[in-house]
């Protein structure tokens, strides 16, 4: 069984959408882009509960797993919280929830967060910002900014993953590499020298034995985290120089959703090194931000994809799988699919 779509939102975003994410009670999807917009929707039924206008473009969304807070990062380096609880009964009110006055200038890159510790990474421009967060769920106080002895002005920071409890975060860079902090001795604790020069994004399966990036050559690499070694490429046509977001599916340590730019959103075997199934999307659109969620109770795989490059044409698709879905990707991801 294939993933059917079940809602087109095209009467939303104006500009190219950088980011989506599905709440972790499954009741909204939140989307942000260049317009400086973002939206809350209610994705089942294809509609949106919220909008949101900021002075800035959105570049990052992250959900707290336990409070329903939605954290925000902007092309200005402003991180903001938002309550979405309090969003579906004022749909147009400003950004709400603490202002993380950070002192940052560029872009939020990317942001990860560690419950457990209450800990947020913030990536941007060259630096990974480590910092503690109150129990409102602000800015508290920073730990400490991750810089390797190599730090250079040009380091463009892709991604960052908190892994083995909160201790260490690994960092993707641009063009310099994959490495992993200690984040209480602030030291560098490892590197893997990636096989191509310059890396889209990345994403580790949450057993923390695999790590998965785009490459901007050919497709997606795949590392043993544990061995700290380089196993397979999963090949892709690239049509346009642009950064592919990966992410695995859940807690499921095989397969990874990633995004296009040929507009064939597809799930990967990383396994068995194939492309395991294709999401098609028309006229060749670049899809630069995808999302994720299980819907257990119901029995459902939901899957967000959103465009990049179309003005006013910009459009947002929800698909879904049934749980015969994921018995199906078992038995029959071996079969390559050529694009």
């Amino acid at each position: 069984m294939e993933f059917s779509s079940i809602h087109t939102i095209s009467n939303c975003h104006t500009d190219s959408v950088n980011c989506l994410a599905f709440s972790p009670d499954g009741r909204f999807l939140a989307s942000g882009a260049d317009d400086c917009v973002i939206y809350i929707y209610d994705y089942k039924n294809g509609r949106d509960v919220a909008k949101i206008t900021a002075s800035s473009s959105v570049t990052a969304l992250l959900w707290h797993p336990v409070h329903d807070q939605l954290l925000v990062g902007f092309a200005n380096g402003d991180i903001q919280s938002i309550d979405p609880s309090v969003l579906t009964a004022y749909p147009q009110l400003s950004p709400i929830g603490g202002v993380m006055p950070m002192g940052l200038h560029d872009p939020i890159e990317c942001m990860a967060l560690d419950p457990s510790n209450r800990h947020i990474a913030v990536g941007c421009g060259a630096r990974v910002i480590v910092c503690r967060m109150s129990k409102k769920y602000v800015l508290a106080e920073a730990l400490n900014i991750c810089q390797s002895a190599s730090d250079q002005e040009d380091m463009l920071v892709r991604s960052i993953h908190f892994i083995r409890g909160g201790r260490f975060l690994v960092i993707t860079y641009l063009e310099h590499g994959i490495i992993c902090w200690n984040i209480a001795r602030n030291t560098q604790a490892w590197s893997i020298v990636p096989r191509t020069s310059r890396i889209g994004q990345s994403t580790i399966s949450s057993d923390e034995k695999r790590l998965v990036v785009s490459n901007l050559l050919d497709g997606f690499d795949i590392y043993d985290l544990q061995s700290r070694k380089f196993v397979r490429t999963i090949g892709d046509c690239l049509l346009e120089n642009v950064a592919i977001p990966v992410a695995f599916l859940g807690k499921d340590c095989d397969y990874v959703l990633a995004g296009s730019s040929n507009g064939a959103v597809k799930i990967l075997d990383v396994k068995s090194g194939v492309i395991a199934r294709v999401m098609a999307h028309r006229n060749w659109d670049i899809v630069q931000a995808v999302a994720y969620y299980h819907a257990a109770a119901e029995g459902c795989h939901y899957i967000a994809s959103a465009t990049s490059e179309k003005g006013q044409e910009t459009y947002i698709t929800v698909w879904r799988g049934s749980i015969i879905f994921a018995i199906a990707l078992k038995t029959t991801s071996r079969n390559h699919i050529d694009l």
